[in-house]
Formats: C-alpha cells, sequence, structure tokens
C-alpha cells in the first residue's frame, strides 16, 4: 500500500484523501489502485478466453530421423523463429514467421550452414540486450554458434558472423541440446552431451552492431565425469542462477541438478554439487522456470525405456541448495496418452512429441503431449504453489489433426499467443505444421504498490472522492471475521486469503469494519 497517510495527522478520522476517479467510477467500499497521471481506478481483473488457430502445414516435407526443433521470440521485430533441419539435405535451417490474429505465415527460411552434421543437435536463443538470435550448430564435428538479425517482419534472417566454441562434437545425435539467456551476467549459456557423453556447459555474447558483430566465447565446464543423456538448464530470476540437469547413465538413470553461477566478465562457469531430482527418469526430461512461483518446473518421462510415464516436480533454489517438491504422477494428467512405445524419433514418434513452455502472463507451464483417446495434440496447464504442483484438466488444442512427432513452442508476449512448430502425422504422411495457441487467462491492475486505499462512497466517471487510505477504517462492509488479516484480491474483492499478486488490505475489527494497516 502507498503510505500517503503519512502526510495527515494522526487519528482514523483523518486517513482520507481526494482522489479523481480516472473516468469509469468507483463503486461504495471497494479498493482502488492509483495510475500514472494521480487519478484512481477500482481494482479489477480482465478475464481473456482460450482461443486455438487452426494448425497450417508450412511444410509438405518430412523432417529426418533425427532433428532440433527449437523457437523463440525476437521481441525487436516482433517475429517468431524456430530451428529445423532441411528435410532433403539435412542442413540447419532458421525460419521467421509472423502471427495475425491466431494465423501464422511462413516469412523465410534460410540455410545457415551447408552440412549434415547437425541433427538434433542445434538451438537458439534470443539476446534481448543486442537484439541478436543465438544459433549454436555443428560442421564437420566441430560446435559453431552464429549471431543472427532477423529483418523487418521476418522477411530474411542474416548470419553476422560466426565462431567456434573451441569444443568437439556432440555426443549422440538423439540428445538435444539447450540454450538459456542469464539476466543478470548477459550470457547465453548452452547445454550439450560432449564427445565423450559428458555435461558439458559453455557460455556466449554477442556485442557489436551488424556489419562489425563478435561474439564472446567463455572456457566450457564439464560439470560432471559420468555419461549422461537428455541435458536440460533454466535460468533461475530470484537467484540469478542457471539450473542444469540431465539424466545419469551410471546411476541407474537418476535425474541430477547442479547450480551454475556465470561469471559476467569472462563468462566462465562454476558448478556446485549435484542432487539428486529423480531417481527414475528414463525418458526425456524438460525444464523451465515459473517466476510467479519463483521455482522451476520439470516434467519428464519415467519408467521403462518404451513407457508413456510421465512425472512433474517443482524445483526450489535457495543460497545454493535444492529442495523438491512431491512429484505429480502420469495419472494426475487427465486424459494423457500412457500407450505405445517412443523409441522412433530423438523425442517421440508420429504423434507423441512432447515440450513444456511457462506462460507468464496466465503463471502456468504448459505441458503438449498427446490424448489416451485420439491422436490429437493436447495441453496441460501446471500451476505451482509453494512446492505443490497442479495439473489442469485436459486442453484440446486441435482435434482434426493427428499431432505431432517433435514440438518447438514459442511465446509472443505481445499477443500472449504460443507457437507450436512440429513435424505432424496427417493423413498418413509426415509434414511439418505450425498452430497458435492461446490459454485462457486473468489480468488485474492490482499491484502492492499501486494500493492506496478503499472508497468511503460511490464515486461517479472523472469526478472527485474521499479514499480512506492506510490507518482509516472502512465501515459497512458484511461478513468479515473479526480478528483476522485480510488481503485485497485480483478482482477487487477482500480474502482471507493472498490473492496474486499478494497485496495486504487489513485487519478486520469487527464483522463490518476493516483497519487499513497495509504492510503492518
Amino acid at each position: 500500500m502507498s503510505n500517503l497517510s503519512d502526510l495527515l495527522p494522526a487519528g482514523a478520522s483523518a486517513k482520507q484523501l481526494t482522489f479523481t476517479d480516472s473516468g469509469s467510477g468507483i463503486t461504495s467500499k471497494k479498493p482502488v489502485v492509483i495510475e500514472s497521471d494521480g487519478d484512481v481506478t477500482q481494482v479489477s481483473e480482465t478475464t481473456t478466453s482460450e482461443s486455438a488457430g487452426t494448425p497450417a502445414q508450412y511444410s509438405a516435407e518430412q523432417l529426418p530421423t533425427y532433428y532440433g526443433l527449437w523457437a523463440g521470440y525476437d521481441t525487436n521485430v516482433n517475429v517468431h523463429f524456430w530451428s529445423a533441419s532441411n528435410a532433403s539435405n539435412y542442413y540447419p535451417q532458421f525460419l521467421c514467421a509472423t502471427l495475425s490474429g491466431s494465423t501464422f505465415t511462413l516469412q523465410s527460411t534460410t540455410n545457415v550452414l551447408s552440412n549434415d552434421q547437425t541433427g538434433n543437435q542445434m538451438v537458439t536463443c534470443f539476446h534481448p540486450p543486442t537484439n541478436y538470435t543465438m544459433y549454436f550448430v555443428q560442421e564437420s564435428e566441430q560446435n559453431y554458434v552464429q549471431a543472427l538479425t532477423i529483418a523487418s517482419g521476418g522477411a530474411s534472417a542474416t548470419v553476422q558472423t560466426t565462431a567456434s566454441l573451441g569444443i568437439g562434437g556432440y555426443g549422440t545425435k538423439a540428445n538435444p541440446v539447450r540454450a538459456v539467456y542469464d539476466e543478470d551476467s548477459e550470457w547465453i549459456v548452452m547445454m550439450m552431451v560432449d564427445v565423450t557423453t559428458k555435461p558439458r556447459l559453455i557460455a556466449v555474447k554477442p556485442s557489436g552492431s551488424p556489419g562489425s558483430t563478435s561474439i564472446s566465447v567463455g572456457t566450457s565446464n564439464q560439470i560432471f565425469t559420468d555419461t549422461v543423456k537428455y541435458p536440460d538448464l533454466y535460468y533461475d530470476k530470484s537467484q540469478n542462477k542457471i539450473v542444469a540437469g540431465y539424466t545419469d547413465d551410471n546411476q541407474s538413470n537418476k535425474f541430477y541438478l547442479h547450480e551454475i553461477t556465470v561469471n559476467a566478465s569472462d563468462g566462465s562457469l562454476s558448478s556446485g554439487t549435484r542432487v539428486v531430482l529423480s531417481s527414475d527418469a528414463q525418458k526425456y526430461s524438460s525444464m523451465v522456470y515459473d517466476e510467479n512461483a519463483e521455482r522451476g518446473i520439470y516434467v519428464g518421462g519415467s519408467g521403462s525405456a518404451d513407457a508413456n510415464a510421465y512425472q512433474a516436480m517443482a524445483i526450489q533454489l535457495s543460497s545454493g541448495s535444492f529442495t523438491i517438491g512431491t512429484a505429480l504422477a502420469a495419472s494426475d494428467f487427465a486424459d494423457i496418452s500412457t500407450t505405445g512405445g517412443e523409441t522412433v524419433r530423438s523425442r517421440g514418434n508420429s504423434s507423441r512429441g512432447r515440450a513444456i513452455i511457462y506462460h507468464p502472463t496466465a503463471k502456468a507451464t504448459y505441458f503438449f503431449y498427446r490424448f489416451q483417446a485420439a491422436a490429437y495434440l493436447g495441453a496441460w496447464a501446471i500451476t505451482c504453489s509453494g512446492n505443490t504442483l497442479t495439473a489442469s484438466t485436459s486442453i484440446t488444442t486441435s482435434a482434426t489433426t493427428d499431432q505431432r512427432a517433435e514440438i518447438g513452442l514459442s511465446y509472443d508476449p505481445d499477443t500472449e499467443y504460443l507457437g507450436i512448430f512440429s513435424n505432424a502425422y496427417v493423413s498418413s504422411a509426415h509434414s511439418q505444421y505450425f498452430q497458435a495457441f492461446r490459454p485462457a487467462y486473468s489480468t488485474t491492475n492490482l499491484t502492492a504498490q499501486a494500493f492506496v486505499g478503499v472508497a468511503d462512497s460511490a464515486i461517479s466517471a472523472s469526478a472527485a472522492g474521499s479514499i480512506i487510505v492506510q490507518g482509516g477504517t472502512v465501515s459497512g462492509l458484511s461478513s468479515l471475521t473479526a480478528g483476522s488479516k485480510y488481503f485485497v484480491q485480483p478482482d477487487g474483492t477482500f480474502g482471507t486469503s493472498a490473492g496474486s499478486p499478494s497485496v495486504n488490505a487489513g485487519l478486520a475489527i469487527s464483522t463490518t469494519s476493516l483497519l487499513l494497516n497495509g504492510d503492518s
């Protein structure tokens, strides 16, 4: 709560200020927030409904046996991008698409190298400070990173420069490569399984303008000596650390985590002692960061190598220590597919691709996978409270197309749509599809900083009225529990449990009166 009441003389009756309504009117006894121009408006919540675009084919060709689809969003030119292998010559490609409403349009396809060795070992990652997209690839058994720029509207993509990572080839082609942007150090960290099948990380940082671009490359770090598979990583914003994980072949397929610190001056990496996340991680695993809950979210396969048993867990990192939440099992995901093998493709066969992405406005991680009853692509929203995860009922993203072998996902903060890029199996043939999907979500104008108090009586649109501020007492309410602490809810009501965001209101001093004491 804004502590405007400190400007007033002591005494509850004096804890009021006069404000002007922003133009919509304010109901009596409703909480209000202050706007940038000094006017106030009633706390309210807006709900946006779910929207799924129609899956559309962007290429009739089937992707190779091993390939990577890793997507992202360029916030500078508002373009979705993703990596893939050329279907005929296997060259690594960079594709761009724009979104209008819920419809994607492919704008450009660029071969970034003339080689057929990259396979699944490619990944892209956007670098916000410079607006470069970094593309990790392989050529002649060596690893490289490229800095690309995307033209307006995605009409073309240009490789500005290429730098060697100074390390040998990747391990088995079935193991994906991952990269994430570290907001604190401004380096991008890439994780792979190296040529000795050991977990290795390296950091890169682009600089300069197009035409004079350079890439700084840090020293790589092999973070453990066992042979591993299924590497992944995310950036923990609450701790300013990278969390890296992998399945250890030498330890009965346990999934391990490391805390990774990036040196901002030279990109060197240091690794903390590893801890066990899961004792059974025999299938492909993914991790993302839930910035609302300040937890990592893990989704991975368990059970025998050909089983479809999935588990999900919350990961809390605090001062170098990990706390792991109770796992969700496949049975917690209603209608999810639990049958069939998964050995055909790098991360799934003709209809069992899977991927996860965090949606910051919906405050949920979305897990995309196949339904049990039909070969349609479904989604499940995973929400996190503390270290407890909850899976939603199943969401049908499309009931017309047999989806998907491999899935790449992107998030568009301008429209709130997710981009789904995939190799699909339609009418007994593989081809490449994209689709836009926006989950249902609610937004509020409430923040702890903007909340100033409660309207003493109704205020007409654009009129001035009295607002009870911190230290004052709001009377005329109903059904309060005397002695209980109350919070302002995102929809403008009061409740005894914190909403999101958590905004303190005050203490109920009777069943009808609330003493506004803000954060005290």
